[in-house]
């Protein structure tokens, strides 16, 4: 009687610790998933704080372009004016001279 009561203990608990494997499997897969969800965020948050610091750097530079064109604007028609003064543009009228001036500030001042 003892061994069969030794046999059913010890099939009870081969079915237990089946059945405890079976109940740890998914929790060890969710574990795992969530383990790679958390690692995947890290990267995405790493990820966006370089596209941000680059957006930045990028409008940055782009502001620096535009104060140099517009410089170099000013600058040329600092020199037409300065030209004209000399006489080097004296074959052109003032009229010529100012609508060259204005269709460059209409080409810059468009996008």
């Amino acid at each position: 009687m003892e061994n069969v009561q030794a046999e059913i203990r010890a099939q009870l608990e081969s079915q237990n610790m089946s059945l405890n494997f079976e109940v740890e499997k998914p929790g060890a897969k969710k574990r795992k998933l969530e383990s790679n969800w958390m690692a995947r965020e890290k990267s995405l948050a790493k990820l966006e704080e370089k596209r941000d610091g680059l957006m930045t750097q990028s409008l940055q530079q782009l502001k620096g372009f535009q104060d140099l064109q517009e410089q170099f604007t000013l600058l040329t028609i600092f020199k037409k004016k300065a030209n004209y003064k000399d006489g080097e543009n004296s074959g052109r009228s003032v009229y010529c001279l100012r609508e060259d001036n204005r269709a460059r500030e209409d080409k810059l001042s468009t996008p």
